[in-house]
Formats: structure tokens, sequence, C-alpha cells
């Protein structure tokens, strides 16, 4: 059944068209519509706020870790996406905190999309879809201690690669190499440096994939899965 106009506004929707009717609004303005009940006003908030400004940064994923209407939640992660460095070391911070939908143990089965799956990890998903002037920072988190940030990282350094091949170079692939070294007891962490490694087509990315191609289970087929995606 579709959803009607009143449903949508409900979830934070607002049209283009009607957006450009607020563009006038004070900054001032926005900054208390960021956090005002109605939902459609938190949209327009997150349309208008300034990605490349720390404190509007802050605001924004403030309200995306509270945020539970699905128009609203997106338009803030698409104002977001349009940031730069300084946007994207704050979003590394809420790596593997917002929403429940991260994989938190190792899956029983493969992937099944054709191409590189869309990370799961809200802030992942969107860091995923910045401006590569970002990757160094993604790699960065690869040199942390905290595996669950890691995880999801991963996903995003893997997703942002496959889609700009130019930065799947030999040095940054070494940096995902790592990863099988330190965490060789973390299943998950395989598993996801397995997908990530299909973004990298080198020849040592293949030598780690074909090892783990031997094995058995979801390791083995994500291992195969990735180098058939190497081989496209």
């Amino acid at each position: 059944m579709k959803s009607t106009q009143i449903d949508l506004k409900k979830r934070g929707y607002i049209d283009d068209k009607e957006l450009q009717n607020y563009q006038e609004m004070s900054h001032t303005t926005m900054v208390l519509w960021i956090n005002d009940p109605d939902p459609v006003k938190r949209s327009i908030a997150a349309h208008y706020l300034d990605a490349l400004l720390k404190e509007d940064i802050i605001l924004l994923i403030d309200q995306l870790k509270k945020e539970k209407c699905l128009y609203t939640r997106i338009a803030i992660c698409e104002k977001l996406q349009t940031g730069n460095a300084l946007t994207a070391s704050l979003m590394v911070k809420e790596l593997g905190k917002i929403g429940h939908n991260q994989y938190h143990a190792l899956p029983k089965r493969s992937s099944a999309k054709k191409s590189y799956p869309l990370p799961r990890d809200i802030i992942a998903r969107y860091l995923g879809k910045m401006d590569t002037v970002i990757f160094p920072i993604l790699l960065e988190v690869l040199e942390t201690n905290d595996a669950n940030q890691i995880s999801e990282v991963l996903d995003a350094i893997g997703f942002m690669a496959f889609y700009h091949p130019s930065l799947a170079t030999k040095e940054n692939a070494e940096k995902i190499y790592t990863i099988f070294d330190r965490y060789q007891d973390n299943p998950l962490l395989i598993w996801k440096g397995l997908t990530c490694l299909s973004a990298f087509p080198l020849q040592e990315t293949k030598l780690i994939l074909q090892g783990y191609a031997c094995q058995s289970g979801v390791l083995r087929l994500e291992a195969q899965r990735s180098l058939h995606l190497m081989m496209k």
C-alpha cells in the first residue's frame, strides 16, 4: 500500500521543491530545528546545516544517534556524505555505534551480491560514499586496536576502493594485509578482510585469497567470491 503524504511527513520526508522555501532561513534557526519534535523540520535543518563546520557536524552526528524517522536519517547521512576530512574524522569515531544492523558474528553464508556489498553500519555506508580525499582517514582506523571499528571501516574501505580503482594501490593494500596477522583469531574480521580484498586486484591479494579458498566454511566461500570479483 502506497504511503500517504501524511505518512511520509511523519517519517521526515520533504521534496526538493518544498525545501527551496527554507533557503533564506537563518543558521540559528537550523541549529534549533535539528532537535525539533517535527521530523520535517529536522530534515530541513539537516539539508541546510554545514557539513564542513565542526559545530554543525557534531549536531548532525548527535541527532543521527537518536533519530528514528527514516527520511530524516537519510537527510542527515546525505549531508554528512558531502563533508571533508574533518567530517570524516568525526564520523569514524562513531563506527559501529549507531543502529543494530552490523554483523557481530561470522555469517552462515557469503554475500550473494554480484558487486561490492553495501556496508550495513550506517556510518561506514556513508564514509564509503564520500570523496576519496578522506581515504587516508579510513586507513588510519586499521592502525588502532578497536576491533569493532576496524570491522566496520573495512567495509567502507573496500566499498570506496572498489568504485575508485585508483585507490587500490600496493601501499594501501598492505594496510589491509596486516589485519590477517593481527586478527587471525577473529573470524569476523578475517571475513570482512576477505571481502575488502576484492577491491585490491594485486598478486599478493590473490595469494592471500587463494590460501583461504582452500579452507572450509564461509571464509572459503568469501575468498572464492572475492577472487571471482577480481577476475571481472
